[in-house]
């Protein structure tokens, strides 16, 4: 049995080495494929991590604001002023 099994890949070894040095070389250009696309993916997902933490710093920035001009009892003016501002421009 074996040895028919090794007479057929020695007849047909150039067919065989082909398909071996193909497969690797498929696995490796698969590999590469996976790493570029995963690097992609982490650098697109720091890059919203990033936009959402700048937005955030600038919803803190208006919370305390408005929350300052609330303690101060001002925000009626100080909204009517901004209204006005934007409603004119």
């Amino acid at each position: 049995m074996n040895t028919s099994i090794s007479n057929f890949l020695y007849k047909f070894r150039f067919l065989s080495d082909f398909l071996a040095i193909g497969g690797l070389c498929f696995c490796l250009i698969m590999t590469i494929v996976t790493l570029r696309i995963s690097i992609d993916i982490v650098d697109e997902i720091n890059e919203v991590r990033d936009v959402f933490m700048r937005k955030s710093e600038e919803f803190k920035m208006y919370a305390d604001d408005a929350s300052y001009l609330i303690e101060n009892g001002q925000h009626h003016q100080k909204y009517s002023e901004m209204f006005g501002i934007l409603i004119k421009s």
